[in-house]
């Protein structure tokens, strides 16, 4: 037996392999597609000389609960990209 093939995965997992890194993928590009807003890069002047980001408000209009759902679906889909590759050893 050649090192090579002891070091490949077994047939039947090929189909989890090729599918946690289809959705490794698609999680990454959510994230920077979510996360590439202009929103984010402007800021309000504070007193004092200070600036608040953007992102911590609501965009214009959208209500309080719609930016909420929106961090929530943001953070949904970098938890996946960021916990996929060590979960899938497990899986």
């Amino acid at each position: 037996m050649s090192s090579d093939s002891a070091m490949m995965a077994p047939p039947r997992q090929w189909g989890l392999i090729c599918v946690g890194a289809m959705v490794f993928i698609a999680a990454s590009m959510g994230t920077i597609r979510l996360c590439d807003s202009p929103a984010c890069c402007s800021t309000i002047p504070m007193p004092g000389g200070w600036s608040l980001s953007r992102c911590w408000m609501p965009a214009a209009g959208q209500s309080w609960f719609g930016a909420a759902a929106a961090f929530v679906g943001m953070w949904i889909v970098m938890m996946v990209a960021m916990m996929l590759p060590a979960l899938m050893p497990v899986l």
